[in-house]
């Protein structure tokens, strides 16, 4: 024990005589008195303030003291009851730690870059006969960390399954986590009712899976630690191939170029190609230009532009896909339209039928404004056949004039027995089928009108 008290020590003798007025008193009295001045004990000026940092910061705790005098201030780790530091020297090998000492009554402990094995409780001490100390805290938080071992990764499902994806994630304070998508869409979740921009939670589960679900998803995770971190999971959902031409039917003059073009919505991704009368198509004639066009994970457009075309290439194509599930495939069928009728419909206005290759549109229009929807690039497409009422997976009807033309009473030619107006039917091939028959019974016609 160290005594560093100052002693004061006065020693007072004072011979008093007094004197009364009755007598004459001398009574010698002598005080010795001794005056002792302890020193102030060292004592803790104020609390420890607790302190919060994110990993890899640097942490601070202060103790000041007031009256150290030649006592000594020391630091330990409560938990590990690890020293770290004797008065200004420190005794860890940790070098991280540091000891600082601003002012005559502050004692700083700084480590450095702290981790999580630096959280927990510090204690400042003075080393009195009895011991004095003091305690502070320090809390470190940990951004979050996406767990790759216990987190989803890639995956396929077949259309109409489930799955079922997980993210993990680890940090401190423990993270939250958030499913979202890449494109920002809705996620379809428990069927096609409940529909939500963002899941919260480990787990997302999505029931029967649809080919529209298909895309990146992304796993959030955060604490309010930044930075927030994310992982991405692509869902790939696997059908068989589905074609649907724009046109089934298609109309054009011989010399201009004629466009084909067929949907296609497939995954995995398809391979396509084009036959004519049943025979393949390669893409080496100059006049043969092939090419499709990609939009998202799983639509196609296929389109053939044939440059010139010639009375041996009506006939009928048919636009295929196929995958690794199934093939699928799509007809158009190809006419030819004289250029005089063309020129014919184009002079029609108004008041009486018309001798083109077309006839009124769905929607009432009269096709010989030359509507841009019908007529592009010198193509000529039937109005009222659009892919609405002939498309795959459509069912329609295509009534068929067949009698003598309004304004000259003479039979329609052959190439002018156009479909007129589209009605509902069971099968969009019967309305070739009729188309077919029609003109057949068009040609006896004229035939026996001719022999009259």
């Amino acid at each position: 024990m160290h005594d560093f008290g100052i002693v004061l020590r006065m020693a007072v003798s004072i011979p008093l005589n007094l004197f009364f007025t009755f007598g004459k008193l001398n009574h010698p009295l002598s005080f010795s008195n001794e005056l002792v001045l302890e020193p102030s004990e060292p004592r803790f000026a104020a609390a420890i303030e607790n302190v919060t940092v994110a990993q890899g910061r640097e942490a601070k705790l202060s103790c000041v003291v007031d009256n150290l005098h030649e006592y000594k201030v020391g630091w330990m780790k409560v938990d590990t009851q690890t020293i770290l530091s004797l008065h200004k020297r420190v005794v860890t090998h940790n070098t991280r730690v540091s000891i600082t000492h601003d002012e005559p009554r502050t004692w700083n402990l700084h480590i450095r870059q702290v981790t999580e094995a630096d959280r927990g409780c510090y204690m400042c001490q003075i080393n009195t006969a009895i011991m004095k100390k003091t305690t502070g805290c320090i809390d470190v938080h940990v951004p979050p960390n996406i767990v790759d071992e216990q987190t989803s990764g890639d995956i396929n499902v077949p259309e109409g399954e489930s799955v079922n994806l997980q993210c993990t994630a680890k940090g401190y304070p423990e993270p939250t986590i958030q499913w979202r998508r890449k494109d920002h869409k809705i996620i379809l979740k428990r069927g096609r009712k409940n529909k939500i921009e963002s899941v919260p939670g480990q787990w997302l589960n999505l029931t029967k899976v649809a080919r529209r679900q298909m895309g990146a998803y992304y796993c959030i995770a955060s604490n309010d630690v930044p930075p927030a971190v994310m992982k991405t999971i692509q869902v790939k959902v696997s059908f068989e191939p589905q074609v649907t031409p724009k046109q089934m039917l298609l109309g054009s003059p011989l010399g201009e170029d004629l466009i084909l073009e067929c949907d296609v919505e497939a995954y995995p991704t398809p391979i396509t190609f084009w036959k004519f009368n049943k025979t393949m198509i390669l893409d080496e004639k100059p006049r043969y230009l092939v090419s499709q066009s990609v939009e998202g994970d799983y639509r196609i457009t296929m389109r053939l532009i044939i440059r010139a075309v010639t009375q041996h290439e009506m006939g009928t194509y048919t636009c295929a896909a196929a995958n690794s599930i199934a093939q699928a495939e799509g007809v158009i069928i190809t006419y030819e339209i004289e250029p005089q009728q063309q020129a014919a419909s184009a002079e029609t206005t108004s008041g009486g039928g018309w001798n083109g290759a077309s006839s009124l549109n769905p929607d009432g229009r009269d096709p010989t404004n030359h509507d841009h929807k019908h007529k592009q690039n010198g193509l000529h497409r039937n109005p009222s056949l659009d892919s609405s009422q002939l498309g795959v997976n459509h069912n329609g009807l295509n009534p068929f004039s067949y009698g003598p033309d309004q304004q000259t009473g003479s039979p329609r030619s052959n190439a002018d027995l156009l479909p007129s107006t589209a009605a509902t039917s069971s099968s969009s091939s019967y309305g070739i089928i009729l188309l077919l028959t029609s003109i057949l019974l068009n040609s006896l016609c004229n035939k026996k009108l001719t022999s009259l």
